[in-house]
């Protein structure tokens, strides 16, 4: 009875940290980071005590628990060995996070009001309050921003919102969407509507512009794939567009960050006033490279490690050791952080085996989400589950190789990129 009473005690804790989470992220990475570890603790235990090891015969989990020990195996041969291991040996917590999700999935598939709370309250504060920041020039709390083309809501001179909002946007979608299932009234999707306008024009106040073409691509997903209100979603798409339209047009400092910083600071303006169609014109000779922008030059100091490193890459983390060799210089912008893109980042760190990973997780979600698309188009509703493409969404943006990316590595964005996993396998086995 002890061992009962301590196993459902540790059990509460896990659940209680996965409610609390969606606040803590707001608070930066420390909090959060903290409880997924102290999760994935007690789901380790939990499960040698109870020997369930059901989570890691998983299919996904074991492509997950390749990529770590890749990601391990990179750090070992490479340059800056302990500095990679740092990120990579402790990467495996995020995996043990998302099991901790997995393990507590009949407390969390439970509705009620704490799950609103928890799951959707955050999400709609952030965006509300961004609205509010961006025409009053300061939030709820009288928080301003040093910048007057970003709101950034309670993060501070942190600028996240439209980041928090768009990766916590399935999850938040997924308990409106049960919660409506639950009332059993279909012209209650009208809300889950609402809820997605609400967000998209706040990520779009937000200043932030991969956030921003993050949360277009999830509404044509989920416009494309979802089933109900086919007609309705039809209208909403005209609403949508018209008010991005009249915000670019109506504030000049929405358009300017959201259109001309983007072509400026990934180049595309300087190949567009210097592009000509002769065959002998070379875009990317020496005088070129340093005249390109941020974004570019990361992609291609990045592809200059890559070809001296084509199999286990630099490791981990360590593009920010090597972009300081010359070799590797382009211009003033070249040294960064990290590359500012996903999939070069895999590439580049990770090496070859762990970028065909991600193509073919990535091909599992474009296969789905085009099955979804030719389900929806041939009405073929019995085939259709709207729970999975809303989950599925949140793989499609972490995945989409096609925008600027912040740091695979980071804290923060890893454990949003697998606060999903979870609830995908929740869903996956409803």
């Amino acid at each position: 009875m002890l061992n009962n009473k301590k196993n459902s005690l540790l059990q509460n804790i896990i659940y209680t940290n996965i409610l609390l989470l969606p606040f803590l992220l707001i608070t930066g990475p420390f909090l959060s980071d903290l409880v997924i570890s102290i999760n994935g603790i007690i789901f380790t235990y939990l499960s040698i005590k109870e020997k369930n090891f059901l989570f890691f015969k998983i299919k996904l989990v074991k492509i997950l628990i390749l990529v770590w020990l890749l990601f391990i195996v990179s750090s070992i041969v490479s340059e800056f060995k302990f500095f990679s291991l740092k990120s990579s040996f402790l990467y495996f917590r995020f995996i043990l996070f998302a099991g901790s999700i997995y393990f507590v999935k009949d407390k969390l598939l439970k509705m009620n009001y704490v799950k609103f709370v928890a799951f959707i309250l955050p999400s709609t504060i952030i965006s509300l309050d961004v609205i509010f920041q961006n025409y009053f020039g300061f939030n709820i709390l009288g928080i301003t921003s040093w910048d007057p083309s970003r709101n950034s809501s309670f993060f501070g001179d942190e600028h996240i919102s439209g980041s928090y909002i768009v990766r916590m946007l399935p999850i938040s979608l997924l308990y409106v969407y049960w919660f409506i299932k639950e009332k059993d009234n279909n012209h209650l999707f009208y809300l889950l509507f609402a809820f997605l306008l609400i967000s998209t024009i706040a990520v779009l106040l937000s200043g932030e512009r991969t956030a921003f073409l993050l949360i277009l691509l999830f509404n044509v997903y989920f416009l494309m794939t979802f089933s109900k209100l086919k007609f309705f979603s039809m209208i909403f798409s005209f609403i949508l567009v018209f008010a991005i339209i009249m915000i670019l047009n109506f504030s000049k400092t929405s358009y300017n960050r959201m259109i001309n910083d983007t072509l400026n600071d990934t180049g595309l303006s300087y190949f567009f006033n210097n592009f000509n169609f002769k065959k002998d014109n070379k875009i990317l000779h020496q005088p070129t490279l340093k005249k390109i922008g941020p974004h570019l030059s990361h992609y291609y100091a990045s592809l200059l490690m890559y070809k001296d490193h084509k199999i286990l890459g630099v490791g981990p983390k360590n593009f920010r050791k090597l972009c300081k060799k010359e070799k590797y210089i382009i211009n003033s912008f070249s040294c960064a952080s990290h590359p500012h893109s996903t999939w070069i980042q895999i590439l580049t760190e990770a090496g070859i085996f762990s970028f065909f990973i991600l193509i073919f997780l990535f091909a599992f979600v474009m296969k789905n989400f085009f099955q979804y698309v030719i389900n929806n188009f041939k009405k073929n509703f019995d085939n259709m589950n709207d729970e999975k493409v809303i989950i599925l969404g949140a793989f499609l943006i972490t995945l989409w190789p096609l925008i600027p990316s912040g740091n695979f590595f980071n804290n923060w964005l890893s454990i949003v990129y697998f606060f999903p996993v979870g609830f995908y396998l929740i869903v996956n086995e409803k």
